[in-house]
């Protein structure tokens, strides 16, 4: 009766052993693919960050033309518009 009690007993803690590392190797499974999506997804990220310092980059040149456009075109109509 006490082996068989002491066998029960083994078995649920080998049971329990199992389950927490099933539990173990899912949650490292989980954070691996969460890592490999966020790694995937930054570059993106970065990328599309690059492309709207280039457009700002861009639209501050333009920006720089019109201004020299304007600051040329008041010069021409003469010192009365200054």
């Amino acid at each position: 009766m006490e082996t068989t009690f002491s066998k029960t007993k083994e078995n649920e803690e080998a049971t329990k052993k199992t389950e927490v590392n099933k539990m173990t190797h899912a949650i490292a499974f989980i954070n691996r693919t969460l890592s490999l999506s966020i790694h995937n997804i930054l570059p993106t990220f970065r990328f599309k960050k690059s492309q709207q310092n280039v457009e700002q980059i861009l639209l501050m040149q333009q920006v720089e033309k019109d201004r020299e456009k304007i600051r040329n075109s008041y010069y021409d109509h003469g010192p009365y518009l200054r």
